[in-house]
């Protein structure tokens, strides 16, 4: 399980983390990340929770700590909103433009239903069963913490995940045979 995979099954980064390309043009500050990871986290989690429950021992983390991690971290969850919001909108409209009037247009109740729908959504699409152990045992880890801890971190890795994304892109195309006036 890649570092980026971990982040985005726990947070469901997918929907999160910029291409590179939007990245360069509009990237979310790692506040903004944080905000949005501590609208997401108890959504993510329950998700993650759900899906690995039937690939897990009864007696393990999940299935005796899970239910009562997810509500200590809904609690407060939606003072992030606004903050989430605009983060989820600038992603979501960086990525595809098309949807751009679509989604600021949306009364903001609807985007909230909407993003409490696909959290959990896109953290079922990046997990494979065998990744629900190793998924547990972050969780397991994380779980002394307070959710706006957890929250700054996923802030921190997510903002230099973009950071490598953007060295990364930079020097391929530094390197491309375009760059280098080659045909």
């Amino acid at each position: 399980m890649s570092n980026r995979m971990i982040a985005a099954a726990i947070l469901a980064g997918a929907a999160l983390v910029p291409t590179a390309a939007a990245a360069q043009e509009t990237k979310p500050t790692q506040a903004q990340y944080a905000a949005t990871a501590r609208y997401a986290l108890p959504l993510a989690m329950q998700g993650t929770i759900d899906f690995c429950r039937p690939h897990l021992q009864s007696n393990g983390f999940f299935a005796t700590n899970g239910s009562s991690l997810v509500k200590r971290y809904t609690a407060g969850k939606d003072k992030s909103w606004p903050v989430a919001r605009d983060t989820l909108v600038k992603v979501i409209t960086s990525k595809d433009k098309s949807s751009a009037a679509f989604i600021t247009a949306l009364p903001d109740e609807a985007l909230k239903s909407m993003a409490d729908a696909f959290i959990p959504t896109l953290v079922v699409e990046e997990l494979n069963p065998k990744d629900c152990l190793i998924a547990e045992k972050i969780v397991a880890q994380l779980a002394p913490l307070p959710a706006e801890n957890v929250a700054n971190l996923f802030g921190v890795v997510i903002t230099a995940i973009d950071k490598d994304e953007a060295r990364k892109a930079a020097q391929t195309k530094a390197t491309s045979p375009k760059a280098a006036g080659t045909k």
